[in-house]
């Protein structure tokens, strides 16, 4: 369940990745509206996380302790190198290692706490910050401003992805 919550997320971080590669395969054409339908697909998530969540049931959590991206935004600067190293025109089997390789990066982003780094979010005026409970449950919540401990914080919540709406 929890790749499957947080691939949205995983879409949305990559939608300029997905722009940079269709111009990289602008020569390609078939190429280019991939990655072109993948940066809209992104586009829908980024929407989808921020605004549409906030019609989904809404609870309320007092926050414990809060982390927020550090060390993890190298790493995924480090996934954005894939389009300089893709060859002028690709075949079959090189687009089949460009999707394995999205596929690796996909279990790995939505299994650590890379799902923190999204430049579209950022975009947006917000970030994605780790945050514990007083009850020692940790989780992904997407805010404007990063909650401080001792806060009590109103998130809607939808398929394992939080968003928060309001703070107490």
């Amino acid at each position: 369940m929890q790749i499957v919550a947080r691939t949205p997320l995983f879409f949305s971080s990559y939608t300029p990745l997905f722009a940079i590669l269709a111009a990289r395969f602008a020569a390609t054409p078939w190429l280019a509206f991939g990655a072109l339908a993948l940066m809209g697909f992104g586009a829908a998530c980024t929407i989808w996380v921020l605004y549409l969540l906030g019609s989904s049931a809404r609870s309320s959590l007092t926050v414990a302790r809060v982390h927020e991206t550090g060390s993890e935004s190298g790493g995924y600067l480090v996934s954005y190198v894939l389009p300089f190293l893709t060859v002028e025109t690709p075949d079959g089997l090189d687009v089949l290692a460009y999707g394995l390789f999205l596929l690796v990066l996909l279990i790995v982003y939505v299994r650590t706490d890379l799902i923190q780094v999204n430049p579209m979010i950022y975009l947006l005026l917000h970030r994605i910050v780790k945050v514990q409970t007083q009850a020692g449950d940790l989780a992904y919540v997407v805010v404007r401003s990063v909650p401080r401990p001792g806060d009590t914080v109103t998130v809607a919540q939808h398929a394992g992805v939080r968003v928060m709406t309001e703070r107490a």
